[in-house]
């Protein structure tokens, strides 16, 4: 549940529609990959991936465009 919603509350911020925005109808509740590319209303790709975190904590990061990546430190 908590992968997924820090998904969803990525991807909403990132929008900037917050949760007021369509965010309930955004499917990125993966669990085999850490990356989803998706679409906003406007036509423009996004990604969201997880970010790696101790267990019992969930972070995800959300950003215009597919081919970035990320590093955070292990």
């Amino acid at each position: 549940f908590f992968g997924c919603w820090t998904r969803k509350e990525a991807i909403a911020k990132a929008f900037g529609s917050g949760f007021a925005g369509s965010w309930q109808t955004l499917d990125v509740c993966f669990s085999s990959d850490d990356r989803v590319n998706l679409r906003d209303p406007t036509g423009r790709e996004w990604s969201v991936v997880n970010i790696p975190l101790e267990p019992g904590w969930a972070g995800a990061l959300a950003a215009v465009g597919t081919d970035w990546r990320y590093w955070f430190p292990q």
